[in-house]
C-alpha cells in the first residue's frame, strides 16, 4: 500500500514537472514571438531620416502632436506626450506643408529616446538619426534632430543651414518652431505643421 502511494505520489509529482516545464516553454516561445515580432516591426521603420514621404507610410500610426509652426511648443506638451508611452512606443518626429500629407522630413526612434533629456549640443543617435532634447538648458532650448552629431543649438541648431535633413523646433519659448531642414525661420509660420506620429508595439 505504501509502495502504491509512493507511487502515485512519483506520477503526480512528474506530471506537475512536466507541466510546469511546458508553461515555462510556452511562455517563453510567446516572448520569443513578440520579441521577434517587434525587432521585425522597428526594422520596417524607415532606417536614418526622410525627405518627402507620405503620410500613407505609416499605416497603424496616430498623431501625437499636430502644430503649426507658429505654436510655442512646451515640455509640458512633450511630458504628457512621453506619459502615454509604452517602453516599446515609437515617435516619429517631423513636419509638412500644411496643404498635403507628405512629410517633409521625418525620423523615428523609441518614445523614451526621443523624450530623454540630454546635454548642449550633445545629441544622441538612435535609428540613424542624432536626437537631442533640452527643454530646461538655457540659451539651447529645443528638440529635434540631425544626421550627424554636430549640432549648434542657439536656441534651435541654427548648424548647416542648407542642409535639409535638421529638423528643430524650439521649446518653452517666445516663438514657435524655427526649422524643417532647410526651411528656417518658421517661427511664426501657419503654412508648416509640427507633427509627432506613434504607435504602441
Amino acid at each position: 500500500m505504501e509502495k502504491k502511494i509512493k507511487t502515485s505520489a512519483h506520477g503526480i509529482e512528474k506530471k506537475l514537472n512536466d507541466r510546469i516545464n511546458s508553461e515555462i516553454c510556452k511562455s517563453a516561445n510567446q516572448i520569443l514571438e513578440e520579441m521577434n515580432s517587434n525587432m521585425k516591426f522597428l526594422f520596417s521603420l524607415p532606417f536614418g531620416i526622410q525627405n518627402n514621404i507620405s503620410i500613407s507610410r505609416f499605416a497603424g500610426f496616430v498623431y501625437a502632436y499636430n502644430k503649426p509652426y507658429s505654436h510655442l511648443t512646451t515640455g509640458t506638451e512633450m511630458d504628457e506626450i512621453k506619459s502615454l508611452c509604452l517602453p516599446t512606443t515609437v515617435l516619429c518626429l517631423g513636419g509638412r506643408d500644411i496643404t498635403n500629407d507628405v512629410l517633409l522630413v521625418i525620423s523615428c526612434a523609441l518614445c523614451d529616446d526621443i523624450l530623454s533629456q540630454t546635454a548642449r549640443n550633445t545629441p544622441n543617435l538612435y535609428n540613424g538619426a542624432y536626437w537631442y532634447y533640452t527643454p530646461d538648458v538655457e540659451n539651447s532650448r529645443s528638440m529635434g534632430f540631425a544626421p550627424h552629431p554636430f549640432i549648434n543649438q542657439n536656441n534651435a541648431d541654427i548648424a548647416d543651414k542648407l542642409n535639409n535633413q535638421r529638423v528643430s523646433w524650439q521649446l518653452n519659448e517666445m516663438s514657435g518652431g524655427w526649422r524643417l531642414g532647410s526651411l528656417l525661420d518658421l517661427d511664426n509660420s501657419t503654412n508648416y505643421d509640427k507633427v509627432i506620429i506613434k504607435k504602441d508595439l
